[in-house]
């Protein structure tokens, strides 16, 4: 009787076997929750491959054989590897932010927390893993401070308020502003802005920090309403000057004290000649434009001769316009001579000459006409 040639197995041999190094051997409680889903990971890997036939070594070559080397085959392998890469997270510092948000919603439960306690508790579970009741007893401490919030116990953040004092220097340089003949434009974010610009190249006192934005707001929004009220002080005055009843108050210069009274600004000629545009274009206004709408009218014009009109050319404009309004309504008796309330331009405030800078837009640099 012939002895058996069979070779017997080694238990190490199967993927099973004790032997076998696999990563599932490994104490998943010991490991961290992004180690223990690594861990896991790997070890569905491995043993995912061994059950399809792969070898442990990827490296190592196989012997040439049909079966293997077969359509099939590949496209089995293949199929294999792909499934067995999804397996894998795809990076640690994924697995990390999901194990995270995980921990979070077991802390604090289904109800969130506030936006700035839902972000604390985020960042303190991130910096203390593997410390779950620590994480549940700040999610707790949050969750009774956002109650003392929302009864009122604490004091939320002040309310920016303007001092007295910005609010007069507010009113000030918006005048300066509003009045400036520089300005291109009296609608829009632009005159509010100039204002704000030259109250800090001045150095206004308690203007806000910049970083506040929200008290930065607050004072542009104070400009803004005050440039309103002065626009509608400005259209008044102009409307006032139409009237032929109003006698001794017609005159240019009569128009403008009544502004420069109001506005602490010492009357040049580019004053005079801005005054008479507006009041020109407003007793001219087109049939089919409503009152109401005179500014976006007059920011218009102003937009036309900028740019059809060569510096040259708009300064002869402004002049001719202002003659022409020096003939519609004549001077009286008792109404001032142009000379005799205009200043040089040395003799104009380092205020109000900063206000004018800040009013121009831009340079007036239009095509010829």
């Amino acid at each position: 009787m012939s002895a058996s040639t069979s070779t017997p197995v080694r238990s190490g041999s199967l993927p099973n076997s004790s032997e076998d190094a696999s990563p599932t051997s490994i104490n998943l409680d010991a490991l961290s929750p992004a180690s223990r889903a690594i861990a896991s990971g790997q070890a569905m890997t491995r043993v995912s491959q061994a059950l399809a036939g792969a070898t442990t070594n990827p490296t190592t070559p196989r012997p040439f054989s049909a079966t293997h080397t077969s359509s099939s085959t590949i496209a089995h392998e293949e199929s294999t590897r792909i499934r067995n890469d999804a397996l894998l997270p795809s990076s640690p510092l994924t697995q990390r932010q999901i194990n995270v948000d995980q921990a979070v919603v077991a802390a604090r439960g289904t109800k969130r927390l506030r936006d700035e306690s839902e972000e604390k508790l985020k960042e303190y579970v991130g910096l203390r893993e593997n410390q779950a009741s620590n994480n549940r007893l700040f999610a707790e401490l949050l969750r009774f401070q956002d109650a003392i919030f929302e009864s009122g116990l604490m004091a939320q953040q002040k309310k920016y308020e303007l001092p007295e004092d910005l609010k007069t220097e507010i009113k000030w340089h918006s005048w300066m502003v509003a009045l400036a003949p520089e300005l291109c434009g009296y609608l829009g974010s632009g005159p509010s802005t100039a204002v704000y610009d030259s109250m800090r190249a001045i150095g206004v006192a308690n203007m806000p920090n910049e970083r506040a934005t929200a008290d930065v707001t607050a004072v542009i929004s104070a400009i803004t309403k005050k440039m309103n009220n002065i626009r509608n002080a400005i259209k008044t005055i102009l409307n006032s000057s139409l009237d032929e009843k109003n006698i001794g108050k017609r005159y240019v210069t009569s128009v403008a004290k009544q502004l420069a009274q109001k506005s602490r600004i010492v009357i040049t000629t580019g004053l005079l000649e801005r005054m008479a545009f507006l009041r020109t274009w407003l007793a001219d206004l087109p049939a089919d434009i409503d009152a109401e709408k005179f500014w976006t009218y007059a920011d218009k014009k102003l937009k036309e001769y900028e740019k059809e009109l060569t510096p040259i050319k708009y300064a002869e404009k402004m002049r001719g316009i202002l003659n022409y309004d020096m003939q519609k309504y004549e001077r009286q008796p008792e109404e001032e001579h142009i000379q005799n309330v205009v200043v040089s331009a040395s003799q104009i405030p380092a205020t109000q000459k900063i206000c004018m800078e800040k009013a121009k837009a831009k340079v007036r640099t239009g095509h010829h006409a």
